[in-house]
């Protein structure tokens, strides 16, 4: 799962993501696996790299929804 994934790479240097897609995949992957601070903190690094694109304002609204 992804869940269980995630907790096996979590004290790794680096997770790699190419494009918005994945990221935007991976960020709600967090949130639905229960890690909403962390996805909020992904978002809020990278939402500068995407210009504040609707998706990832999304994600922001995404995770509300879901505390």
């Amino acid at each position: 799962s992804f869940k269980k994934a995630f907790e096996d790479i979590m004290f790794s240097t680096k997770v790699i993501i190419k494009s918005k897609e994945e990221f935007v995949d991976f960020a709600k992957r967090l949130i639905d696996a229960g890690y909403d601070d962390i996805a909020l903190r992904y978002i809020d690094s990278t939402a500068h790299m995407f210009n504040y694109d609707k998706k990832i304002v999304d994600l922001y609204e995404y995770a509300q929804g879901k505390k």
